[in-house]
């Protein structure tokens, strides 16, 4: 288990993050809890008058357009601004990937936390990533879904007697690269070796190896595909 998951399922056994209380509101009140304040500004303009004054301040006006959110730290302040258009999905994760920057310790410059850091700024998606995953229970899906199973073989064999019902299959074997490193976006369905077409030029990859991605109901993509051997 890598770094990013010890600190995620962590993270939701300390606040008791669960499937339900995952929302932007739970994750403000995490990082107010480690002491950060939070402010809507506005990327694509003026923000309102309590918070441009406090970027151009903070000399952070300029830096602030475009960015969905990003955390200040300095020796009086702890901030997080956030992008005040966002929908709650979009917000809940960028917050939840500043929480990541902030649990994961990345390096503090020019007062901005993991500034221009691409390494740091995987290892938050990565972090985002598994709090969503742990977060939700599966148990409740996986055993719906072998009760439908069962009474659904149980039907046939009453309904035709003389069926031959198909052994289970077994588990999905990976011929050796089930370690091989692949990666996915957030809003993609489908993972990919690095070279990928598909997602060159993304700054949002997250990168899982293939039993993992494969576990978590990714498929591979079909133009570059990763579930084959290099």
């Amino acid at each position: 288990m890598n770094i990013q998951k010890k600190k995620a399922k962590k993270f939701i056994k300390k606040y008791k993050i669960t499937e339900k209380t995952l929302t932007s509101e739970r994750i403000k009140e995490v990082l107010s809890s480690l002491g950060f304040k939070l402010y809507a500004h506005n990327k694509y303009g003026l923000s309102s008058q309590s918070v441009q004054p406090l970027l151009e301040n903070l000399d952070l006006a300029e830096y602030s357009s475009g960015k969905n959110a990003f955390a200040y730290i300095s020796s009086t302040n702890r901030l997080v601004f956030y992008h005040r258009q966002l929908s709650e999905e979009e917000l809940l994760y960028v917050l939840l990937h500043e929480t990541g920057h902030i649990v994961c310790e990345h390096s503090v410059r020019n007062n901005i936390l993991a500034y221009n850091d691409l390494t740091a700024e995987r290892e938050a998606n990565e972090f985002a990533f598994y709090v969503y995953k742990y977060a939700a229970s599966r148990t409740a899906k996986k055993i719906t879904l072998l009760c439908a199973a069962v009474f659904l073989t149980i039907g046939l064999l009453f309904a035709f007697p003389n069926i031959k019902v198909p052994a289970p299959e077994t588990q999905k074997t990976y011929a050796g690269i089930e370690n091989k490193e692949v990666y996915i976006t957030k809003s993609g369905k489908s993972y990919h070796n690095s070279w990928c077409d598909y997602i060159s030029g993304k700054n949002n990859l997250i990168k899982l190896t293939v039993s993992e991605a494969d576990a978590a109901g990714y498929l591979p993509c079909s133009f570059c595909k990763p579930d084959i051997t290099d």
